[in-house]
């Protein structure tokens, strides 16, 4: 009674994925070399990737569970016209478009070496008043903008 490898993936969220897969089926389920590919990737494909493991007697269910399409579209509520009607919370515009916003810590991390973390907040930006909240557009909205 050991554990056992059920799936092999190349990112550690692509086990996690998996592993809250198996979680919810309640299967207790243990992610094998996470930390070692997170740190050094390049051994991702000599290490065989990170691997989901569970107990032998698990093995058949959760080869099942981890065979399974989850269609997670399925699961989310259909959005109304009001949904779809957006303003500006500021001055109530409907002229809105997508953005891109970074913090200030990082265009000054930009400025001093060159680089930043990546880090990008996905908002609207009202293209009246130049007011930007983190909501990001319906998709809807954003093509007839």
């Amino acid at each position: 009674m050991g554990w056992i490898t059920v799936a092999r993936y190349t990112y550690p969220y692509e086990a996690h994925i998996a592993r809250g897969k198996l979680d919810n089926a309640g299967i207790e389920a243990f992610i094998a070399d996470e930390h070692t590919i997170s740190t050094h990737w390049i051994y991702s494909q000599a290490l065989g990737g990170v691997r989901v493991q569970v107990q032998e007697e698990s093995k058949d269910l959760a080869l099942r569970v981890l065979a399974e399409e989850t269609n997670v579209q399925d699961e989310l509520p259909e959005r109304t016209e009001a949904d779809m009607s957006c303003h500006c919370p500021r001055c109530s515009s409907t002229a809105l478009e997508p953005a891109l916003y970074q913090a200030k810590t990082t265009q000054v991390l930009f400025l001093l070496f060159g680089t930043t973390p990546g880090e990008q907040q996905q908002g609207t930006r009202c293209r009246s008043c130049g007011f930007f909240w983190d909501e990001a557009l319906p998709a809807q909205a954003h093509q007839s903008a």
